[in-house]
């Protein structure tokens, strides 16, 4: 003799009663939405695909941005010290340094001849040929045009490079060439090199017999309708100028 088993009523009823009234109202949306999805498919597919394409449409019309402070804690000492220095050189307008690093393809010794007519060489290209459009004014301008008071920060490499060419014509034995660290003198001007010369070697008496490393500063401040956007840009030049050079 076999029999069915019916379902107990009055345990659905009491799991029914014991859901709060959110969850009732929840469990009833979720089955008219199963409802009409499975009654029409292709059209539910066609709205998801719709809202898909709408929110992604953003990311092309949204203007990429390459800002490192970004991922920078809002109260870290490098972002006070930056608006220090923001304060103190912006006054004027927007404050922007560049710095390149150059070092020997052989790794050795970046104080000869031929290391710093190339580094020189190289200067003089950024410094005539890099340039920075300012668009509200409809003119562009190169570096030696907008330096204004840090024009001569890489003089420096330029005088170490002019001491060693003085130097080779009177083999090493110049009196008005005192190439030592960190002041040097020739022709009677004193100027300091420790700005831009690196990893150095210091013999008798502080002179200079090597340097692994010739740093270059391309420092201005960027006045008139010039921001933020401009100097990035112009970084990005100095940057794809050298890449350029590189690959040639």
């Amino acid at each position: 003799m076999t029999g069915k088993m019916l379902p107990k009523k009055g345990a659905n009823a009491k799991t029914h009663s014991e859901d709060t009234i959110f969850v009732q109202y929840l469990k009833r949306f979720f089955r008219l939405t199963g409802r009409n999805v499975a009654a029409r498919p292709y059209f539910f597919i066609f709205i998801c695909l719709f809202i898909t394409v709408l929110s992604s449409s953003s990311i092309l019309l949204t203007k990429m941005t390459n800002n490192v402070t970004d991922f920078t804690p809002k109260d870290a000492r490098a972002l006070r010290e930056l608006k220090i220095y923001n304060d103190f050189f912006g006054q004027k307008g927007y404050p922007i340094v560049v710095f390149v690093f150059i070092t020997a393809k052989d790794s050795g010794s970046m104080l000869g001849v031929a290391q710093l007519n190339e580094t020189v060489k190289l200067l003089d290209l950024i410094v005539n040929n890099v340039e920075i459009r300012n668009e509200q004014m409809n003119e562009t301008r190169i570096f030696a045009q907008f330096c204004t008071s840090f024009c001569e920060a890489n003089e420096p490499v330029r005088n170490v490079y002019n001491s060693l060419m003085i130097n080779e014509q009177f083999n090493g034995t110049s009196a008005q060439i005192d190439l030592a660290y960190p002041v040097s003198t020739i022709l009677g001007q004193r100027f300091r090199i420790d700005d831009n010369f690196f990893g150095v070697q210091i013999g008798k008496r502080n002179s200079l017999l090597g340097a692994r490393l010739v740093l270059l500063q391309f420092r201005a401040i960027l006045q008139g309708d010039i921001d933020s956007t401009g100097a990035e840009r112009y970084e990005m030049a100095v940057n794809n100028f050298i890449q350029n050079i590189r690959n040639k």
